[in-house]
């Protein structure tokens, strides 16, 4: 079993680092196989047999690294600031090729994101 310590020491005199956030923890996984025990090995066809042996063991080495739950990071806010005469340009979205479309739309899900705190709403 893999244990991580995600600790840093902040004493309250320190004015440098700005407000501290304290992030949720971590949810466990439910499924305790190791990723290269979940992964399908069709997907991993395209690669020469050295190659899955390598992915496999990063996988599995750093697994606390690797999620089928999106993470989110609320650390840090990053702000793009825009000149008064920025006018934003109309570009057609992209268009998904067949083969992938099953995919995109089982990562699209915009509810289940926003239930994660992923993503906010806007009115920009």
């Amino acid at each position: 079993m893999a244990v991580s310590c995600d600790a840093a020491v902040i004493y309250e005199k320190d004015s440098e680092f700005g407000d501290v956030v304290v992030p949720e923890p971590k949810p466990i996984p439910t499924d305790p196989r190791y990723p290269s025990e979940r992964i399908d090995q069709s997907q991993l066809a395209h690669l020469q047999p050295e190659q899955r042996k390598e992915l496999l063991i990063v996988l599995d080495k750093y697994s606390d690294c690797f999620s089928d739950v999106p993470g989110f990071c609320s650390l840090v806010e990053h702000e793009v600031p825009l000149t008064d005469s920025f006018v934003p340009k109309r570009l057609a979205p992209y268009k998904i090729p067949v083969h992938l479309r099953a995919e995109v739309e089982q990562q699209l899900q915009l509810q289940d994101l926003l239930e994660l705190g992923i993503i906010r709403p806007s009115k920009s």
